[in-house]
């Protein structure tokens, strides 16, 4: 009986854990997609950016260029390879978000195949756990009935003493 006891805690234990486990998951995975849709929002966010600012530097530079004349051609040589630098620090900005969406989609992937061999482990552990919990609760249902009727026969019992 002590055996099948410490073995139904055990396997109480067990579930509780994965149960704690699953939850503790499922907080860090949101956590993390947070954090990660913060860090693509800053990405992007540093994208506009450096596109308006190319945009706003490219037009005032154009705008001097073509008020001196021959100027104009000289003017553009530099504006020319600060748009290139820009257009390629852009281009390289996109390509690092476009790396993070796709590592966030592997990761949530991953995740949902985590969380799905998960929830099955837990299936399979509840079939096994819930004709053991029953029993258990049987028999303590039955050790708390016996437990009583001890209580009121000593109680009677009492009483016949006394009076006696």
């Amino acid at each position: 009986v002590v055996a099948a006891v410490q073995e139904t805690d055990q396997l109480t234990s067990f579930v509780v854990q994965t149960i704690l486990t699953v939850d503790d998951f499922l907080m860090f995975k949101a956590m993390m997609v947070r954090r990660n849709i913060d860090l693509t929002n800053q990405v992007l966010e540093a994208v506009e950016q450096m596109r308006i600012e190319s945009s706003a530097g490219s037009k005032s530079k154009g705008g001097k260029g073509s008020s001196g004349g021959g100027a104009g051609v000289a003017g553009s040589g530099p504006s020319i390879t600060s748009q290139a630098a820009a257009n390629s620090e852009e281009a390289g900005a996109l390509k690092d978000a476009m790396d993070l969406s796709t590592r966030l989609a592997a990761e949530w992937s991953e995740a949902d195949r985590l969380r799905g061999a998960m929830r099955a482990l837990q299936l399979e552990d509840e079939e096994e756990a819930l004709p053991a919990a029953i029993a258990a609760s049987l028999r303590e249902a039955a050790k708390y009935d016996t437990e009583l009727a001890d209580i009121a026969q000593a109680g009677m019992q009492a009483v016949v003493d006394g009076a006696g």
